[in-house]
């Protein structure tokens, strides 16, 4: 046979078992990926503090990922399925190009995008909180700042200021902070002390700023007066700056529509034109002007001309609304009235027990009323005649209490109601056996029932509340009746089952009520009030060296001398296992393992073989338990196959392992022994070919020869 035809007969063997294990199952994984980095509406997304989204997938099923930034992590979270989408800020850095990674943290993949971080410039002038508005040649602070700028440098500000006369003053020497490695520089000047001697705050308007030009605007503002709004019995502050002029004197004007209210010839002191005006009670609501003027001659003329609007608002106060234990109270209705009964507001008080409102100053009464229902309220406080001149809070002591109904035995889920003004409210007790009814009216009657599953076993009347100043709760105590209670117990082929503990707890707060054992015929007894119950019976396994709840059951007593019959249905249980092989043979000798679930523990409890029939056979022998089981088969040493069953009875169990088959009794791998079977027939062949060319030759040979 030629060098050639051997060469392509193993040729073809290779390709053939390439082809089979090509056939056989493949694992894939989907790769992480970052589909995109992109800026939350409302942000540039290219700046320190902006809000990015990072959009994307990880191969973990609802795994944890984490998003790193320049290597420091700035969010983690759990993908829904293998989808993320998760916001991060920006952190500070110098400007430049950054990673964003998304990283899976079981998987422990990422991917990278390229974030690019740009240089921000800020400039903003400093007003302080009081006066609320800068006043004519007064001063004001202004502070540049830069984010993601160039790391270890120091920027140089040139800070413009416009004033309302288009007058440009500048300040060029301001060096900010070293950026270090945050890209972070800051720095302030005041105006107009830093923008050179011509610079001032004379003139009443808007004044425009501006860092190095165009990088980063702002304004601020210089006025006459301290303030824009005012309210009833305030002082209106004026002043006036630059009024140079030797005995110089100017009219200070106020103005109401075309009534002016306020009038006055004030000297300069120290280039100062200064007054006041208190606000009178019956001053209108509105918009007025105040003017200053010279009146002198010669007398200053200013280029921007000082005048400036101010409002006149109404004042705001509040009410406190309070239990009769000086706390708060909140959803208080109150109303307010004037002087002449003329009803003024309403509000509703909120979480701290305020209401708030805005009057016109003067004399008013207060009314507190409390929704006993939807849309009926009841006065509950009063308040008359209170002056209000300014922003004050009114405290309010309402006639509402709490009160607290007490079950004994303590025991959950009792349904209590409370009759009163035609109305029912109901209640249910906690796991205490309390029930708070809150904000309750303290002068009205009351009719208090008590009922479990239907049935009334409490009823009492209260004229009224007995509360005093500074009680917090009213208290009643509601009283259960006494049953008693048989149980009778048997196993998972109704056998009855004695000595097994059998405990009762009540449902709803699980308090242990009494445990006892089962005599020989398998019964128990017990005492206990009115309600509903878990009964548990338990065995102590040797086997499994622990206790074992074999049922749990619930139960309403609510009637004297009941009875239940309880099957443990998953003791004295059997357990047959089988096992079979690709083509429905039985697998010999294959290890079979029954575990228990206990919490979160699985815990063995037998274990076995499989015969030559393929059966592994658990019977209640060695006692064994049922519940929630896991049963795992083994062959040939390796784990191939888990099955989960609540075991309640008798039960059995299949398990088809197409990975192997059985030849003469041994498990060999499905897939191992088509290429075993593929690799003979192709040796048959060979061997076949070989011994026909020679058996050709031959008789190629004897024809020759005859």
């Amino acid at each position: 046979m030629g060098k050639s035809k051997i060469t392509a007969t193993f040729a073809i063997l290779l390709l053939t078992t390439t082809i089979i294990a090509s056939l056989l199952p493949q694992a894939t994984a989907t790769p992480i990926i970052v589909t995109s980095v992109a800026p939350e509406e409302g942000y540039v997304g290219k700046y320190v503090g902006d809000i990015m989204r990072v959009i994307g997938e990880i191969d973990t099923q609802n795994g944890s990922y984490k998003i790193f930034f320049d290597e420091e992590e700035v969010k983690n979270g759990t993908a829904i399925g293998t989808a993320v989408s998760d916001i991060f800020i920006v952190p500070h850095r110098p400007r430049g190009n950054y990673t964003v990674k998304l990283h899976d943290v079981a998987g422990n993949t990422s991917d990278t995008a390229t974030f690019t971080l740009e240089t921000a410039y800020y400039i903003e002038a400093v007003v302080p909180t009081q006066p609320e508005q800068l006043q004519e040649g007064e001063i004001t602070e202004i502070w540049v700042n830069v984010t993601g700028g160039a790391e270890n440098t120091r920027y140089r500000a040139n800070i413009t200021v416009i004033d309302p006369s288009d007058a440009i003053y500048y300040n060029d020497t301001l060096l900010l902070t070293n950026t270090t490695n945050t890209g972070n520089g800051k720095g302030s000047a005041i105006y107009p002390t830093h923008f050179g001697s011509s610079a001032h705050t004379n003139y009443t308007g808007m004044y425009n700023i501006a860092f190095n030009g165009t990088l980063k605007t702002g304004n601020f503002t210089i006025g006459l007066t301290n303030a824009t709004e005012y309210h009833r019995f305030q002082v209106v502050d004026i002043r006036a700056a630059n009024y140079t002029q030797l005995n110089e004197w100017a009219w200070v004007n106020i103005t109401f529509g075309n009534r002016t209210v306020f009038s006055e010839n004030v000297s300069a002191v120290n280039s100062l034109i200064k007054a006041s005006w208190e606000i009178p009670d019956n001053a209108s609501m509105g918009l007025y002007n105040v003017t200053v003027t010279n009146s002198t001659s010669p007398g200053t003329v200013k280029s921007v001309s000082d005048t400036q609007n101010f409002t006149i608002v109404k004042i705001p106060f509040q009410v406190r609304a309070k239990k009769l234990d000086g706390k708060v109270l909140a959803d208080v209705k109150v109303d307010v009235y004037n002087a002449t009964k003329e009803w003024v507001g309403s509000d509703k008080t909120d979480d701290e027990g305020l209401a708030r409102f805005s009057v016109e100053g003067g004399n008013y009464t207060v009314e507190a009323s409390w929704a006993i229902e939807a849309a009926k309220y009841v006065l509950i406080g009063t308040l008359s005649n209170q002056s209000i001149k300014g922003n004050v809070t009114l405290n309010l002591t309402c006639w509402i209490t709490h009160l607290r109904m007490v079950v004994s035995p303590a025991l959950p889920f009792i349904n209590v109601t409370l009759t009163y003004h035609n109305i029912t409210r109901s209640f249910e007790t906690n796991s205490t056996g309390i029930i708070k009814a809150y904000y309750m009216l303290t002068n009205i009657s009351y009719t208090v029932e008590a009922r479990r599953y239907g049935f009334l076993f409490f009823n009492t009347t209260m004229e009224k509340l007995p509360v005093t100043m500074n009680m917090s709760w009213v208290n009643i105590t509601i009283l259960l009746p006494t049953y008693t209670l048989f149980v009778h117990v048997v196993d998972s082929k109704s056998t009855p089952l004695p000595n097994l503990q059998v405990s009762l707890t009540e449902w709803s707060s699980l308090t242990l009520i009494a445990s006892n054992n089962t005599d020989d015929n398998g019964n128990a007894s017990f005492s206990a009030t009115f309600g509903r119950y878990k009964i548990n019976v338990y065995n102590y396994s040797a086997v499994l060296e622990r206790e074992v709840v074999l049922n749990e059951t619930t139960i309403d007593l609510v009637k004297n001398e009941m009875s239940i019959d309880i099957q443990c249905s998953i003791f004295n249980v059997s357990l047959y296992v089988e096992a079979l092989d690709y083509f429905g043979q039985p697998i010999p000798n294959a290890l079979v393992e029954v575990e228990r679930k206990f919490g979160q523990e699985w815990v063995k409890i037998e274990n076995g073989t499989t015969g030559l029939d393929g059966f592994a056979r658990f019977v209640p022998l060695r006692g064994l338990v049922g519940g929630d089981c896991r049963i795992s088969v083994y062959v040939a040493g390796k784990l191939n196959g888990i099955e989960h069953l609540y075991l309640d009875g008798s039960k059995q169990i299949l398990f088809k392992i197409g990975k192997y088959t059985v030849i003469a009794g041994y498990p060999v791998e499905t897939s191992q022994l088509i290429v075993y079977i593929s690799i003979g027939l192709l040796v048959v062949v060979f061997v076949l070919a070989l011994t026909y060319r020679r058996l050709l030759r031959r008789f190629v040979k004897k024809k020759e020869v005859s």
